[in-house]
């Protein structure tokens, strides 16, 4: 199993320990990726039904047969608290990694129940972060761009080092800047293998399209693809997710050497992923 380094690493290096963890941990992780990404979907449903997510996602949703505003506010609402109770899935995945790349073993009952633990402040730190990332972008555009990039190590800094809510933000931030291209252009290669998967896929599906669904199908030939597309789109998420997370581990440690110098070789073979 790969180990967090002890001393700083090149780009393609962090690049390789971002794969190696990723594809290492992959069929430990893939419980917790699936349940992070079919968490919002079962609250959406369990909200608005089963029909009524079907008919919006294939775009066959009728405003003149029901309250579509009151559906609208429901859907958004619904995302929202599914987006909020994945969280804890998304801190169980770190700090499954975070134990495996130390050296510990942690079951997914114990790294779920970190992640429970973790949900509350970690909500809150992203409502932060998104916050200042979109009032950024309000802005003057580049604030916001910079503080996307800075802040996003976030999650690492909490589990890994424990920080507080603030304390995890400005922890990212203080070891981004001044590695902010570096740090842009290690995170932008899983963004384009995603934007890569998800034009291939889009482009599969408009081939099947326009051979296969006949024009006397009209909307409803196409709306089956639609939820086709969009269910492949959830599992290649359920990919994507532990792609990113081993990607922001590497980068994060990698950052810490840079910033704090060499001599957390000896805390890095003591340390011990051990959520509290």
């Amino acid at each position: 199993m790969l180990q967090l380094a002890d001393h700083p690493q090149s780009i393609g290096k962090v690049l390789d320990d971002g794969f190696k963890l990723f594809v290492q941990t992959l069929l430990q992780i893939l419980p917790l990726s699936f349940l992070a990404v079919a968490m919002p979907l079962a609250v959406v449903i369990a909200s608005i039904g089963g029909n009524n997510y079907l008919l919006l996602s294939s775009g066959q949703f009728d405003p003149a047969t029901s309250d579509i505003t009151s559906l609208v506010i429901t859907f958004a609402v619904s995302v929202v608290v599914g987006l909020i109770l994945a969280m804890a899935s998304y801190a169980a995945i770190y700090y499954k990694m975070v134990g495996a790349v130390r050296g510990n073993t942690i079951s997914h009952a114990v790294a779920l129940l970190a992640g429970v633990k973790a949900l509350i402040p970690l909500a809150v730190a992203t409502l932060l972060y998104a916050l200042a990332t979109v009032l950024g972008l309000m802005l003057l555009v580049v604030p916001g761009f910079i503080l996307m990039i800075s802040m996003m190590l976030y999650m690492p800094a909490y589990v890994m080092d424990r920080e507080s809510i603030v304390g995890s933000l400005s922890r990212s931030h203080k070891l981004v800047w001044g590695n902010w291209w570096r740090s842009f252009l290690i995170m932008s290669i899983p963004t384009v293998i995603m934007i890569v998967l998800l034009m291939g896929l889009g482009a599969i599906s408009g081939a099947l399209i326009a051979v296969s669904a006949p024009s006397e199908q009209g909307v409803a030939g196409m709306s089956q693809y639609s939820l086709l597309i969009e269910v492949a789109q959830h599992l290649l998420n359920i990919l994507f997710i532990p792609m990113y997370a081993a990607f922001m581990i590497i980068l994060y440690n990698d950052l810490k050497l840079r910033k704090e110098g060499g001599d957390l070789s000896g805390k890095i073979a003591s340390a011990a992923a051990r959520p509290s």
